[in-house]
């Protein structure tokens, strides 16, 4: 899976929601990024991001030699559902704070709200290249973390 591949997901969730009640109510306060995150399950490709970058090991080509694929895809899936709670939040907080740098809280309650309702959504899907090359860029330390703890006997 690939970043673009993360941006899809993102695009195809947001569009699959329906009128659902929202993930936090408008008038209480909090962070409404992390909702929008939160709702749309948006960090859920950081598991598919981090097989990816597994698959491209030296160690999980010697898995895969001393396994064979189908059992080295099956361990590596193991220790990364492992570790991934360790991560997950973290990588959602990242996502959550780049999409704050270019939405208002306004217009994320109102994704978050509405979906692909929304007067926002345009302008969301606008910003999508954007946060997908930002999040590329600054979240390769912890998606390698991650792979490291997940190869690492």
């Amino acid at each position: 899976m690939t970043y673009r591949t993360l941006l899809i997901t993102a695009l195809l969730t947001l569009a699959a929601c329906t009128q659902a009640p929202p993930a936090v109510d408008p008038a209480t306060p909090g962070d409404p990024a992390a909702a929008l995150v939160q709702r749309f399950n948006m960090g859920q490709g950081l598991r598919g991001l981090a097989l990816d970058a597994a698959r491209g090991t030296n160690t999980y080509a010697s898995l895969v030699q001393q396994l064979g694929k189908d059992a080295a895809d099956q361990q590596v899936q193991t220790q990364l559902d492992r570790h991934l709670p360790q991560f997950q939040a973290a990588w959602d907080q990242r996502l959550g704070d780049l999409y704050a740098q270019h939405l208002t809280a306004e217009e994320l309650l109102s994704l978050t709200r509405e979906g692909t309702r929304s007067p926002y959504a345009a302008k969301f899907s606008a910003v999508q290249p954007e946060v997908a090359a930002q999040m590329r860029s600054q979240s390769s330390p912890l998606l390698t973390e991650l792979v490291t703890k997940a190869l690492t006997p």
